[in-house]
């Protein structure tokens, strides 16, 4: 059916919802208008004969000469009307005929005028433009044999949307920084680190939300149907949906004038629109004529999405602590999870001690582009693009060996024997006693720090005199200094006082052990004396 709506005595028709119309036609005294009065009066204003007239509009049901307040009575009629609270009706013609050619409802200063299919003996949810504020119904009767036009409009509808799943990681390391010491360096030689990845599935985001379809208007009437126009309207949304319509003959402007379709012939349309959300409400494909309008109205329905990104992802673990072999996970929505494994450590894997910083990164990307269907420029970008990505670093102390330096000297036999200085406060610097008068080759100990045995000292005699070769012993050093070996030689008195090995007259710097100095002239007394020292784990290393 379609409606018109048209003003107390005015000209003014604006075209409604309908399936199929029979043409209008208008009481002489006002062409083009609806008069108010009885049954007949109004029926005839519309261009038809007779009528019946529902004088109420308040909710209810009501039935002709049963319940209601109608006019006229007596009538062979069997009509039943419903008008609901939301202001819409509905209505049967249980025995036709007569037969029901148009509706026209009274609603504040208007008429609407519901024209009514040839064959139609009832229907549903007719809401007038004022549905709120209904004076009365009134339903006109048609002449069963006079041709009619009509048209049969049919629709489809779909949805379409991307979806993109939402995904993020974060990582860790436990501890973020550890210590590293050396042998006898009061600490761990080894640490354990454990990384730990945590990949989350943060729902999903819909956007490029589509409804579509394809409007058929079939001409199935005896006449010629002069179409100005096909449309499609959303209930709910607002803007305009873009319809574009072809005949046999090809593409139809209606903006250059009516299209006349023929008995039998149809047109077929396609439409569109993008709208912001899975809106719902209804569909409604409409074709109007010069009679009226014919529609066809389904519900908006979504189903899945159209394209999926990121559907699966795949977690890439990269460091230079596992080169060449990265840690790879995957995930699909929408599902995540952590992941977790372990480094070693240790101090003796390091050539040189120092700070050490190790940066680990976890990038999430997708596994696959996961499209159903059309794959969108939009989906194409998310693809490539990486969807997250975290860091975590560990820092590594590894501790030093520092050179501890002592001063050495040859004792004659243990350690203290034969000192410069026996007085008390005096140092502990020693001195040895060689047979001059028939020199052999002589071993004497080294002592640093006083007690601790560094070595031994030969004294080899040569032509000339003695040679003094000290071959350290143990973890000890020669000093990196210069002159790290002084010799005095004292030819027949030994020596007393604090010695200043400074200005000892022999010297020679030791790259090497053992090491050998130059000829030292043959003397009853030596005093031996060297810069030595040991590799230490640093005291000062340490949270």
């Amino acid at each position: 059916m379609f409606r018109k709506k048209l003003a107390i005595a005015a000209s003014v028709a604006l075209v409604a919802a309908g399936l199929i119309a029979a043409p209008p036609a208008f009481a002489e005294d006002d062409p083009g208008g609806i008069i108010t009065g009885n049954a007949a009066r109004e029926c005839r204003s519309a261009g038809y004969d007779l009528g019946v007239k529902l004088n109420t509009g308040d909710t209810g049901t009501y039935v002709y000469e049963t319940e209601g307040p109608w006019e006229p009575d007596g009538l062979d009629l069997d009509l039943e009307v419903t008008i609901n609270a939301d202001g819409t009706f509905s209505w049967v013609n249980n025995d036709p005929p007569p037969t029901i050619a148009a509706i026209l409802v009274k609603a504040g200063t208007q008429y609407d005028v519901f024209v009514i299919p040839a064959g139609t003996d009832s229907g549903s949810g007719l809401e007038p433009s004022d549905k709120y504020d209904i004076s009365h119904i009134t339903f006109c009767f048609g002449d069963d044999d006079e041709p009619r036009e009509s048209l049969k409009v049919e629709k489809s509808v779909y949805t379409s949307y991307d979806r993109t799943h939402d995904w993020s990681v974060t990582k860790s390391a436990d501890p973020a920084e550890v210590w590293l010491y050396a042998p006898n360096g009061n600490g761990p030689g080894e640490a354990e680190v454990e990384w730990s990845v945590d990949v989350s599935y943060d729902g999903y985001t819909d956007s490029g939300h589509m409804v579509f379809g394809e409007i058929v208007v079939l001409n199935d009437g005896p006449t010629v149907a002069p179409i100005a126009d096909v449309t499609d309207d959303l209930s709910d949304w607002a803007d305009p949906v873009a319809v574009a319509c072809e005949s046999e003959e090809g593409p139809i402007d209606f903006t250059l004038g009516t299209y006349f379709l023929e008995p039998g012939d149809m047109i077929g349309c396609t439409y569109g629109v993008e709208v912001d959300s899975m809106i719902g409400g209804t569909n409604t494909a409409t074709a109007t004529t010069a009679g009226g309008s014919y529609y066809h109205t389904v519900d908006v329905e979504w189903g899945g999405p159209t394209t999926e990104t990121n559907a699966s992802i795949t977690a890439t673990d990269v460091s230079e602590l596992f080169p060449g072999a990265d840690k790879v996970w995957n995930y699909t929505a929408p599902t995540g999870g952590t992941e977790t494994y372990s480094n070693t450590f240790a101090w003796d894997e390091y050539e040189e001690c120092g700070d050490y910083s190790y940066d680990n990164t976890v990038t999430l990307t997708s596994s696959e582009p996961g499209v159903v269907g059309r794959l969108s420029a939009t989906a194409i970008d998310a693809y490539l693009d990486p969807i997250d990505s975290a860091s975590a670093s560990v820092d590594v102390h590894v501790q030093c060996q520092v050179f501890q330096g002592e001063t050495a000297w040859a004792a004659n036999t243990t350690a203290g024997t034969l000192k410069y200085n026996t007085k008390k406060g005096g140092n502990w610097a020693t001195y040895v006693q060689y047979p001059n008068t028939a020199p052999v080759q002589k071993v004497y100990n080294l002592y640093a720090g006083q007690t601790h045995l560094a070595g031994t000292a030969t004294v080899t005699p040569v032509a000339g005199g003695v040679t003094v070769t000290v071959d350290l012993g143990g973890a000890w050093e020669f000093a990196g200094v210069g002159s790290n070996l002084k010799i005095e030689k004292y030819t027949s008195t030994a020596p007393s006082g604090n010695p200043s090995p400074g200005l000892f007259t022999y010297k020679t710097s030791c790259v090497s052990d053992p090491c050998t100095s130059g000829v030292i002239p043959l003397a009853k007394f030596y005093g031996i004396h060297l810069d030595v020292g040991v590799w230490v784990p640093d005291p000062n290393f340490g949270p």
